[in-house]
Order: structure tokens, then C-alpha cells, then sequence
């Protein structure tokens, strides 16, 4: 038996390969978790606003501008959430490739080059992130944005809902 070189890549590849799916896998999660916190808050949003929307249609609102209200603040959780999310990867990224370095010189006794990168986080990523976060939030708040829409003027004012 031979020791190929090309063998050993092959499996470092399949071995990140199904870190990925995993990674994917866990990712995906996190975004239906979110997808269901972002659901409940805006549904909180509409039953504690209420009276809110009550007045806003008493005095003529658009059921429209309304239902915009409401996906206008889902995205902006999003939004807001993606960009927290992106700043905290890029620092942990940042983190790792700064101290990375300095614990295998100091176990290994051994310089490592300045242009290794342990973490690399490519500029199309963040950007793939933030398109989906945002159809996430604003799919998650279609429907409470719906309901908000079909609140009744009367029952509002009176805070029955």
C-alpha cells in the first residue's frame, strides 16, 4: 500500500464536505427558530396594538398602509439580526485568525506564515445571509401583518380584542 497525496486531499475535502452539510443543517434550524420568534413577536405586536390600529382605521388608514406598517417592522428585526449576526461572525473570524497563529507557535514552536488565514469569510456570504434573513422576516410576518388588517374598528376602541 502507497501513501498518495491526492487520496489524503480527497479526504480532507469529504471530511469539510460533511462539515458543511452539517453546518448547513444547523443553520437552517436557526432560521426556522427565528422564523418562529419573529411570528410571535409580531403577533404580540398586532393583539397589544390593538386599540392602535383601531384609531388608525377610525380615522381612515388603508388596510394596505397598515399591513406595511406591520411588514415594515418584521424586516426590520431581520434586518437588524443579520447585521448583528454578520458583525459578530466577521469578529469571531477576525478573533480566530488572530489567535490561532499565536497558540501553534506557541505549541509547536514553529513561525506561521502571514498570509495563512484559518478563517475567511468570502463578501457574497454576508450578502446571501442578509437576502434570506430578509424574505424570512417578511414571509414571517405576513401573517400577523394580515391579521392586523382584519382587526375590528369597533372591538379595538373598545379593547376587546
Amino acid at each position: 500500500m502507497t501513501y498518495s497525496v491526492m487520496d489524503e486531499l480527497k479526504q480532507v475535502n469529504m471530511f469539510f464536505t460533511i462539515v458543511k452539510i452539517g453546518l448547513i443543517l444547523i443553520g437552517t434550524i436557526a432560521i426556522l427558530i427565528a422564523s418562529i420568534g419573529i411570528y410571535n413577536t409580531m403577533t404580540m405586536a398586532v393583539t397589544e396594538r390593538a386599540p392602535d390600529i383601531g384609531i388608525m382605521k377610525a380615522i381612515g388608514a388603508n388596510p394596505a398602509t397598515i399591513k406595511r406598517i406591520f411588514l415594515l417592522e418584521s424586516s426590520y428585526i431581520g434586518m437588524i439580526g443579520a447585521i448583528v449576526g454578520t458583525v459578530v461572525s466577521y469578529a469571531i473570524s477576525y478573533g480566530v485568525n488572530f489567535a490561532l497563529p499565536l497558540i501553534i507557535e506557541a505549541a509547536f514552536q514553529e513561525q506561521v506564515p502571514d498570509e495563512l488565514k484559518f478563517s475567511h469569510i468570502p463578501l457574497r456570504l454576508p450578502l446571501i445571509c442578509i437576502i434570506i434573513c430578509y424574505i424570512v422576516t417578511i414571509l414571517s410576518g405576513l401573517r400577523p401583518a394580515k391579521r392586523a388588517t382584519k382587526v375590528d374598528v369597533l372591538r379595538a376602541l373598545r379593547r376587546e380584542v
